[in-house]
């Protein structure tokens, strides 16, 4: 876990999923759900390459079925600091022979997750590597 600190106000971000966990403010409040596992194990996934769940769980992507999970496959799968400083972390998933068996492209996705004067705010990038059109869909939960 990532902890950032700035102006008394306090941030958590997980490398799994590239996840922001808590997000306190100046005067002590969470302003992010906390997660209750009896209600929903979640807090704010990160969903990529896909939000919901595909008709017939998955996508022909050149004419060869590819079974992409519900909400993508970042959400539970280890990122990397790719970069740090003071007020921001940018976490990184790349490729993996796990994801290409799920999404055939090379490619990487980046999170910001970035404390502000009167918040935060959490920026993405998408990165395609494959030199073909690479179809994906991205949210925030």
């Amino acid at each position: 876990m990532i902890e950032l600190y700035k102006d008394g106000a306090r941030m958590k971000v997980a490398l799994l999923g590239g996840e922001l966990r808590a997000y306190q403010d100046a005067q002590g409040r969470e302003r992010l759900w906390c997660g209750d596992a009896a209600v929903w194990k979640g807090v704010s996934p990160v969903l990529f390459p896909a939000i919901g769940a595909l008709k017939d769980g998955g996508a022909a992507i050149e004419g060869t079925f590819c079974p992409v999970p519900r909400h993508g496959f970042a959400r539970e799968m280890p990122f990397r600091v790719s970069e740090q400083g003071e007020d921001f972390v940018t976490l990184t998933l790349s490729e993996t022979a796990e994801t290409k068996r799920l999404y055939p492209f090379a490619f990487a996705l980046s999170v910001t997750h970035r404390l502000c004067a009167d918040g935060f705010e959490t920026r993405f990038t998408v990165e395609n590597h494959t030199g073909r059109p690479m179809p994906f869909l991205l949210g925030g939960h």
